[in-house]
């Protein structure tokens, strides 16, 4: 696990590795559910760590001997979290007065689910993505019961997809990451074909959309650090589509690399305030570090920026 200190949000900041290494490959949400702020982590042990600050800290250990969590993805409107594993399997939680109570699993995929991912517009609909290569669609509606699978496309992805991010604001609009190198854009109505694919030159551990809806990609891509795919660029005004029809077009792409050294593995916009702010972080190196998205090629934001 990563413990990291800000002295403010321009700020560059090195993380020291602690000696608890059960976190390395943790991931972590937030969100507000019922006005209780909630914040889980998804340990590599099979646990989910839940909190509700200064009150609740319970966890699920339910997943098998020697099964690792590897995602974490929250459903607000029910109020379920679902975690994947290292054994492909996927299990749905339900939030109670006392914490996660397990409320289903089933075997989703053959080699280690990487990602899972409840699509943005759609509470019932869930999306697995595996080292199998394969990207799955769900319908996670019958609590209780195990998911029925609803698309899969197994011949796309040439190798593990890791990232799994659904439009904020576009429904039917969902955008994975694999270790093959390609970003892809697909239009969840069909899932014979993307209706994009580009290469950034590294494994794409994790996808973000601009939170404002715009059609921005921030991405975590390993070896080749971060970069912005910017479909925004020359867009008349006013084009806007359901799926992803506007994504039919190449991206601007804009890459960052900073004073990273090491893998790019962590990368999220700044929720409020000006979200053309940027925070990476990257693995052997624990660094962490604050930049702006510009029109040109993205740079740190200088520490005595307003």
């Amino acid at each position: 696990m990563y413990k990291c200190a800000f002295a403010d949000m321009h700020s560059q900041a090195r993380c020291a590795k602690t000696q608890n290494m059960s976190l390395t490959l943790a991931r972590t949400q937030h969100h507000l559910i019922d006005r209780i702020h909630l914040h889980a982590v998804c340990e590599t042990e099979p646990t989910v760590r839940l909190t509700r600050f200064a009150d609740i800290d319970c966890r699920s250990d339910d997943a098998p001997d020697g099964t690792l969590a590897l995602s974490l993805a929250w459903n607000t409107h029910h109020g379920h979290a679902a975690v994947s594993m290292s054994d492909g399997s996927v299990s749905i939680a339900r939030l109670s007065p006392t914490g996660f109570a397990l409320e289903t699993a089933w075997h989703a995929h053959d080699l280690e689910a990487w990602i899972c991912a409840y699509d943005t517009h759609h509470a019932s609909v869930l999306y697995t993505g595996a080292d199998d290569a394969k990207f799955k669609m769900w319908d996670v509606r019958h609590a209780g019961e195990a998911a029925t699978q609803t698309r899969a496309n197994s011949r796309t992805h040439t190798a593990g997809v890791c990232s799994i991010q659904g439009h904020p604001t576009r429904e039917f609009c969902v955008a994975t990451g694999s270790y093959d190198e390609y970003v892809r854009v697909w239009d969840t109505r069909n899932f014979k074909a993307p209706v994009n694919e580009t290469c950034i030159g590294g494994g794409v551990w994790r996808l973000k959309w601009h939170p404002s809806g715009s059609d921005r990609l921030l991405c975590a891509a390993m070896h080749n650090q971060f970069a912005v795919l910017d479909w925004d660029t020359d867009k008349p005004d006013g084009a806007r589509s359901v799926g992803g029809d506007d994504f039919s077009v190449a991206p601007t792409v804009r890459e960052y690399t900073g004073g990273h050294t090491s893998l790019g593995y962590g990368v999220d916009w700044m929720q409020h305030g000006d979200t053309n702010v940027v925070g990476s972080a990257s693995f052997y190196d624990h660094r962490f570090e604050v930049w702006r998205i510009t029109s040109g090629l993205a740079h740190d934001v200088p520490l005595d920026d307003k």
